[in-house]
């Protein structure tokens, strides 16, 4: 089963890849507030498919690393994981303006807040690092022969706290944000419908409330990454209550989690 981390981590690549090319390739997106920020959640699946192939070929080729390579690949994978979640915060947060302020959308969504927003993800990843930096796990002690770099293995519990935070946080904020967007986006679908017949309006501007397809996509989005992460935070959180180790669920908790990479990427695809 060693091969199973080098295939997930380019099937998550490789269709996180399709919308990278998509938007890069096309001037229209480019131009599209909400498309730059998705071409940063994109690109995020790369990179973070990508590490995940290198560590799980280097788990197929017996290679052992050394310590301190290994947390610095298991720093880069929950740093890039970290900013995917940031950067579907960030793309809520534009669905939100387009929607709750429809007509005054270029007024709120100015260039500098925009750059804002995508300043916030790679903000996120620096922070993650830097946490990574001060932290004193107890597989820092183990030699470096046979290592096989599983985060288990090499965070400690005050280090799973504060990342379990950070995503308990994040996604709440991205919850709460898509609930008051899907919920008034409903509500002004019907409304538009009543209204022309059933007929959408024809001619709408890029980030309008009216952008309903666009919605919901990014909902859809919000509602897999919330529900594949939801495991992961219920057996942490029972792990630190209780104080059991409960490593097998934690792992099968952290392998669900990967499935949100690969089903963002193939909902970008689609």
């Amino acid at each position: 089963m060693n091969y199973v981390g080098l295939v997930v981590g380019l099937l998550i690549a490789l269709s996180s890849l399709l919308p990278c090319l998509a938007i890069g390739t096309s001037r229209s997106l480019r131009r599209r507030p909400m498309f730059q920020l998705l071409l940063h959640l994109a690109s995020s699946g790369v990179l973070f498919g990508l590490l995940t192939a290198l560590s799980g070929l280097l788990r197929l080729l017996h290679v052992p690393l050394p310590v301190p390579l290994c947390q610095t690949l298991l720093a880069g994978q929950t740093a890039v994981g970290l900013a995917s979640m940031a950067a579907l915060a960030a793309v809520s947060v534009e669905r939100y303006v387009a929607v709750e302020h429809g007509l005054r959308y270029f007024e709120l969504m100015t260039p500098a807040r925009l750059r804002l927003l995508h300043g916030a993800v790679p903000a996120v990843s620096a922070l993650s690092l830097l946490v990574h930096a001060t932290d004193r796990a107890p597989g820092a002690l183990r030699p470096p022969d046979g290592v096989q770099c599983y985060y288990l293995d090499f965070w400690s519990d005050q280090l799973e706290q504060i990342h379990l935070g950070f995503g308990v946080t994040l996604v709440t904020f991205i919850m709460v944000l898509n609930l008051l967007v899907g919920a008034r986006g409903i509500e002004q679908d019907r409304r538009i419908r009543r209204q022309r017949g059933g007929m959408l309006v024809a001619h709408q501007r890029p980030g309008s409330a009216g952008d309903h397809k666009a919605l919901y996509a990014v909902l859809r989005l919000s509602v897999f990454s919330i529900a594949l992460q939801m495991p992961h935070f219920c057996i942490s959180t029972l792990h630190f209550v209780t104080g059991k180790e409960m490593l097998a669920a934690r792992r099968l908790a952290g392998a669900i989690r990967l499935l949100m990479f690969l089903l963002n990427g193939s909902l970008f695809g689609y």
